[in-house]
This record gives C-alpha cells, sequence and structure tokens, in this order.
C-alpha cells in the first residue's frame, strides 16, 4: 500500500512539472508574439520547449511503466518479453512500455482485478445467505 501511494505521488509530482514546462512554454511564445518576434524565432522558441517537455513526458513514461509492471508482477501476471517490439520502445538506457504495451497490461490487470472482487463477492454472498437460513431455521425451530 506504502508504494502505491509512493508512485502516485511520484507521478503525480512528474504530471504536475511537465504541465509547468508547457505553460512556461506557452507563456513565452505569447510574450515572443506580443515583442513582435519573428516566426522564425518563435518557432526556435517552441522547439527548444519542446525539447524540455519531451524530457518531462519521458519521465512520466518511464514512472507510469514502472508502476504498470510492479502492480503486474504483484497479481502474478506475464509482463510482455522485451523482444516484442510492439509493447516495448527503446530510448536510450531505459526500456519502457509503448502505449500498446500500456494498454495490454492495464487490461491485464484491470481482468485480474475483476476476477478477484467477483470471487469475494460469490464468497460474500453464499455466507450471508447461510446466516439467513441459519437465522429462518432458528426461529421456524423456536416457534
Amino acid at each position: 500500500m506504502k508504494t502505491f501511494f509512493r508512485d502516485r505521488w511520484d507521478l503525480n509530482r512528474a504530471n504536475k512539472a511537465l504541465r509547468d514546462e508547457e505553460r512556461l512554454c506557452l507563456l513565452a511564445v505569447k510574450n515572443a508574439k506580443k515583442a513582435g518576434k519573428t516566426k522564425k524565432e518563435i518557432n526556435e522558441i517552441y522547439t527548444e520547449m519542446n525539447g524540455v517537455c519531451q524530457e518531462y513526458r519521458f519521465d512520466v513514461d518511464v514512472i507510469e511503466s514502472m508502476r504498470l509492471i510492479k502492480l503486474a508482477n504483484k497479481l502474478n501476471l506475464p509482463v510482455p518479453a522485451f523482444k516484442d517490439e510492439l509493447m516495448w520502445e527503446k530510448d536510450g538506457r531505459y526500456r519502457i512500455l509503448s502505449k500498446k504495451g500500456k494498454i495490454h497490461l492495464k487490461n491485464l490487470i484491470r481482468k485480474e482485478n475483476r476476477e478477484r472482487v467477483d470471487i469475494f463477492v460469490k464468497i460474500a454472498s453464499m455466507i450471508i445467505g447461510l446466516l439467513g437460513a441459519f437465522a429462518v431455521l432458528i426461529t421456524i425451530l423456536k416457534s
């Protein structure tokens, strides 16, 4: 449970940093347009800021991939093989899940969680049914 909150904290912090950086980019472009900069200079600002934002997006992808892999391992689900090029992206020193890999892993996790909840609901309903039957039986025997 502790790692769940830690992972969510890290992911939210990375997303906030990305949003802040994107906001700064838009503000810089807006100020450049007000200052009467040429289109070429504005495009340079976009290019420079896009590189910075790309680094933040990569951080978010790494954290999200690690979180999904941890959760899949915790639930004993198979993680896609590294050989599967559709499921993984290699960027420098990291291998992160591609969008297709994230969707695949999220679907497996969702399915496993649904099955676990279904089992719990079935067991709980059986216990409640048995308790109700015993209550009726005791009421009948007392009368």
